[in-house]
């Protein structure tokens, strides 16, 4: 779920792609994701994604990622959504961006 949709702030474009984010490192990391088993809607789910998400990335998800083709698109979606390693409610992200960030397969 989209930081912006934990926060209540409503769904869009972004959000959509940026959830879609979150299934690809769900699938990249064989399951193993430090947010999975925070209640969503609250403020700790909130938390502990932003935090993993804008601080903790290569610690917590890169490294858990055992396929080599697969790190550079996490770390290119991570820095397409989080930028300067922040997050902005009010970011906007396009699919062409998006599918920019993806490798050639």
């Amino acid at each position: 779920m989209a930081l912006r949709v934990l926060k209540c702030l409503g769904s869009n474009l972004t959000s959509e792609l940026e959830s879609l984010l979150y299934v690809f490192l769900f699938i990249a990391t064989g399951h193993d994701l430090p947010w999975k088993r925070q209640l969503i809607g609250t403020r700790s789910a909130f938390d502990r994604k932003h935090t993993t998400m804008v601080a903790e990335f290569e610690e917590t998800i890169v490294q858990h990622i055992e396929d080599d083709q697969l790190r550079p698109t996490a770390l290119a979606l991570q820095a397409l959504f989080f930028p300067d390693g922040k997050w902005n409610r009010d970011l906007v992200v396009t699919v062409d961006q998006f599918l920019a960030a993806l490798p050639v397969l």
